[in-house]
């Protein structure tokens, strides 16, 4: 696996643990290593796509939604800043 670029995000502080960023030099290894993360469950680190502000904030907004439709037993996934009800696009204006 070859990393195009690697770095952590924030200032230096002893009290904290700072995000690693690392950008792939090819694709099929980025998402190698994204459907690996699961192997990482009941550890301390974690593997995240990073998104732009906007899009995360979108994110917030979707997930509550996103899990009170599943508690209802519909099936539900977000994409990117969408999320999908049994395989239909939500639309909040609706």
């Amino acid at each position: 696996m070859k990393l195009h670029r690697a770095h952590m995000i924030g200032a230096y502080n002893t009290d904290k643990i700072r995000p690693i960023v690392a950008k792939f030099m090819y694709y099929p290894d980025r998402e190698q290593v994204r459907k690996s993360s699961f192997r990482l469950k009941d550890t301390t680190y974690g593997i995240a796509e990073q998104f732009p502000r906007d899009v995360m904030d979108t994110r917030r907004k979707l997930i509550p939604i996103m899990l009170k439709v599943r508690q209802e037993g519909k099936d539900a996934f977000i994409r990117v800043d969408k999320l999908y009800i049994n395989r239909q696009l939500y639309r909040d204006d609706e």
